[in-house]
């Protein structure tokens, strides 16, 4: 496998972009933009975004173009650094000899006559085009008369690079896109962050591995794939290496630390959201596959875990339409207590005291698809039965407001990421991503979950590399994040909604309804 740089460091393989369905027809017209109007700082922020979302050739000349952006912005200090970054190899002549004249540029800012005469030499006898001959004529006029050229400084090994397995162009490409860019927007906002390498593991997790532990890398960001963290498991780890999934059973291995949307932590969340309201005992409809068999599992302990019980668990096919069978037999106390034509608050209550609670399940845990849900939540209604809580999961939400086809889950709640709910953590700091939105609009078009696991998965595997002990990230774009004792970051905060008008509508922590 061969790494080749990516423009904030390197990728081998793809590098993280936004979908091209949703990318603007000038893609550089953000950066020429700030450029025309002198906000040479927020141009070199657009011109990274774009070399980070294409591989080479392309990304290194926008990186360069972001290096020259940063030096006029006054910030001479990332303009070097992105510099020494670049692989040379991939640029034509004419962007050489501009890496050449920055350099130049840069020594001469420092006050090294002899590094700028060194930078000039390859370039002092080239025939350029007149802008940068016009450049290198006007930077060897600064050098005082007989400065001999400085020896060439040797390039240095990578020495603080992060290396990002993910599976690139397989059935998972879409994934591996979504969480690559939410690593690079984060990095964006890394001002010392390090150089950033993408492997794609193909159908060897491990081999891509020790190729990138052989390129130097500090640290290692991935695999993603359950089957590939248990491959990774079994091998020594010479670096810290954060995993993007959980093996089951849990696996341990001295280096290996793991984060990733675990559904359990999901369904702990909804648990104690059900027991913060005081719904002890509660019924489930569930959807009869895999996936829904492993929700019920976890609803069903998360539940116990508060206290709590599931009193009764009815699966159903994908695709089914008419739940009033499962749900009149469900709720079938409750509607005997409640007649089908008669909301709860409409009961008679003695002495004025609230009216006696209704018998049966005090609420619902659905555990479907958007298109399942929006069948069964309405038809809680159509068989008499109101005011039920319910309780779904994040499969309902795709993360973009769809305030039509999701009026059908009014009332209904779920828990998920925080940036998946609002673009927020839990205290409302818009997070790592904030700058990364502004200069590349189209990453608010992928999955945010995946987007945020991958700006989290940053942090801290960039703590990791300088040998920080991460224990806790409580202000994580995915939740409120803590190590376990297996070394899994758990999510061990999220943030519930519910659907109101169609759109989620954030609760308070620990919010009742």
């Amino acid at each position: 496998m061969v790494a080749a740089a990516l423009l904030l460091g390197g990728c081998a393989g793809q590098a993280p972009a936004p979908p091209s369905a949703q990318a603007p027809v000038d893609p550089e017209q953000p950066a020429r933009a700030a450029e025309a109007r002198g906000d040479f700082g927020a141009a070199a922020q657009a011109w990274q975004a774009l070399a980070a979302s294409r591989p080479a050739p392309g990304g290194e000349a926008y990186q360069l173009r972001a290096a020259a952006a940063w030096l006029t912005a006054g910030d001479a200090a990332r303009s070097e650094a992105l510099l020494a970054q670049i692989d040379v190899a991939q640029l034509d002549p004419a962007q050489r000899a501009e890496r050449q004249l920055l350099l130049a540029r840069l020594a001469l800012l420092r006050g090294d006559a002899a590094a700028a005469a060194g930078a000039l030499e390859p370039i002092r006898e080239v025939d350029l085009p007149a802008p940068l001959a016009a450049q290198r004529d006007a930077l060897l006029a600064q050098l005082p008369p007989d400065t001999a050229p400085a020896p060439p400084t040797p390039t240095p090994a990578a020495a603080d690079m992060l290396a990002v397995l993910l599976p690139y162009g397989g059935e998972l490409d879409g994934a591996a896109q979504a969480i690559g860019a939410g690593i690079v927007a984060a990095r964006l906002a890394d001002r010392s962050g390090p150089e950033l390498r993408f492997y794609p593991t193909g159908s060897d997790a491990v081999a891509a591995y020790r190729q990138a532990i052989a390129d130097g890398a500090a640290a290692v960001i991935g695999p993603l794939q359950k089957s590939e963290v248990a491959a990774l498991a079994a091998a020594p780890l010479p670096r810290p290496t954060l995993a993007l999934n959980n093996p089951e059973p849990a696996v341990g291995q001295v280096n290996l630390y793991r984060l990733s949307l675990d559904p359990a932590d999901e369904a702990a969340a909804g648990a104690a959201w059900l027991a913060a309201a005081g719904y002890r005992e509660v019924a489930m409809l569930y959807v009869d596959d895999a996936w829904g068999r492993r929700q019920r599992d976890l609803y069903n302990a998360a539940v116990a875990a508060q206290g709590g019980r599931v009193i009764a668990a009815v699966p159903f096919d994908a695709g089914d339409t008419d739940f009033s069978a499962a749900l009149r037999g469900l709720f079938a106390a409750r509607l005997a207590a409640a007649p089908a034509h008669e909301a709860p608050e409409a009961l008679p209550a003695a002495d004025g005291e609230p009216a006696p609670a209704l018998p049966g399940p005090q609420a619902l845990i659905v555990v479907a698809s958007a298109t399942d849900a929006r069948q069964i939540v309405p038809q809680l209604a159509y068989v008499g039965v109101f005011g039920l809580p319910v309780l779904t999961t994040s499969q309902v939400w795709s993360g973009q407001p769809a305030p039509v086809a999701d009026a059908d889950l009014d009332n209904a709640v779920f828990c998920d990421s925080p940036w998946a709910l609002d673009g927020h953590t839990l205290a409302g700091d818009p997070g790592p991503l904030a700058a990364a939105r502004s200069v590349w609009p189209a990453l608010g078009q992928l999955p945010p979950r995946l987007v945020a696991l991958g700006a989290d998965a940053y942090t801290v595997a960039a703590r990791l590399r300088l040998g920080e002990t991460v224990d806790a990230l409580p202000e994580g774009l995915t939740g409120a994040l803590a190590l376990d004792a297996n070394g899994a970051l758990r999510r061990q905060v999220l943030s519930c909604a519910r659907f109101a008008g169609g759109v989620p509508v954030p609760l308070p922590p620990g919010g009742a309804p």
